[in-house]
């Protein structure tokens, strides 16, 4: 299978959309082109509606700047080299994330943006007198914190 045929737009873990890898006329591996067809396999299981939210977002992000695009890349990149029980917790600390007021959310993120630079002991300190942190179960917190951990840098 060529990257040139491998369609428009397929689903990889976690639901967003993805590419196949730069380089329209390179040939995929055996296991490239079997995780490609995964994927696709599992895009094509969503309902219409939720194919049709992944399209809107791959679009959105080819509009995007390469240096955004990459920064992203480096972040999907961390998420996959999560565990199974990692993503589970993720996922429910994004569920409670997505409760939250959106201008609860802002202040939270920009605080978890500064936290980021902190050496992981003075991080964990600081994230404890957040209410918002407490509130969490330790292995939430951990999963965060390994998250947090193994982002890249932001300049």
């Amino acid at each position: 299978m060529s990257v040139a045929s491998s369609g428009p737009s397929l689903a990889q873990e976690g639901g967003d959309p993805v590419r196949p890898p730069a380089g329209k006329n390179r040939r995929l591996s055996p296991e490239e082109s079997r995780q490609l067809q995964e994927r696709y396999r599992r895009f094509k299981q969503l309902p219409p509606e939720e194919q049709e939210r992944l399209r809107r977002r791959q679009k959105e992000f080819e509009a995007l700047p390469d240096e955004q695009k990459e920064q992203l890349r480096r972040k999907g990149e961390v998420l996959r080299d999560l565990s199974p029980e990692q993503r589970a917790r993720l996922r429910r600390f994004q569920q409670r994330w997505q409760n939250l007021s959106p201008e609860r959310r802002r202040r939270i993120a920009q605080r978890l943006r500064r936290l980021q630079a902190l050496p992981p002991q003075e991080r964990e300190r600081a994230m404890d007198s957040m209410p918002f942190w407490r509130s969490f179960e330790p292995d939430e917190r951990q999963a965060v914190l390994e998250f947090i951990e193994r982002l890249p840098q932001t300049n």
